[in-house]
């Protein structure tokens, strides 16, 4: 890239441990925050101020996902 061009920031992909079949995408943020976001599912989204909290709010966030289809006897495929 040329000088003075920024190089756009790529997201990090991480396979998720516990959950079969699902990934984090990582980011950092504006304010220096990293947001982690399930790649399956675009509606559980969250923010944590290192990596490591973004991924364990980001566990937690998915384990309530799932326990509220369970709860609600709804069947979980791809695309959620």
């Amino acid at each position: 890239m040329g000088q003075g061009v920024a190089r756009p920031r790529c997201p990090s992909y991480f396979p998720y441990e516990g959950l079969a079949d699902l990934a984090a995408v990582l980011m950092p943020d504006e304010s220096g925050w990293t947001m982690a976001q399930l790649a399956e599912s675009l509606a559980v989204v969250t923010c944590g101020r290192t990596v490591e909290e973004a991924r364990e709010m980001l566990l937690d966030a998915a384990r309530e996902m799932i326990a509220s289809y369970r709860e609600l006897q709804t069947t979980v495929t791809g695309g959620w």
